[in-house]
């Protein structure tokens, strides 16, 4: 996951308007396999390839990177899209979701929250205008 990614998505939980961070993960990460689907099917177009598995497989690896939870993420988008057939894919690209998030060394996105609300519980309040 960017950084600038998880910096929108905490400047949003910790604005005065609560819009929950689960379903922009999933609509990003469809969003992102499907793109990846669709570039690949216009590359390969004689394999017949599926951009809609793309953003199935896409959903679990972006969530697997944001919150840091492969298995999490496996067995959720699994649950909620029954696609059986995509397990496998799912099991590679949240792997390497987690390699990459282990190289860049970042925290999950809801333990990176907890410690802004946590310094900011600590900070002396503001003056308000």
């Amino acid at each position: 996951m960017s950084h600038s990614v998880a910096t929108k998505q905490s400047e949003v939980l910790l604005a005065d308007y609560w819009g929950g961070l689960f379903a922009p993960q999933l609509v990003l990460g469809a969003q992102l396999g499907l793109l990846c689907g669709a570039f690949c099917a216009w590359l390969f177009p004689h394999l017949g390839i599926a951009p809609e598995a793309f953003a199935v497989v896409g959903m679990a690896a972006f969530f697997a990177g944001c919150v840091q939870a492969p298995v999490t993420a496996i067995v959720l988008i699994t649950e909620m899209t029954a696609a059986f057939t995509t397990l496998l894919p799912m099991l590679a690209a949240c792997f390497a979701a987690m390699l990459v998030v282990h190289v860049l060394r970042t925290a999950p996105i809801y333990e990176s929250l907890l410690e802004q609300v946590i310094e900011e519980a600590r900070s002396p309040p503001h003056p308000s205008p």
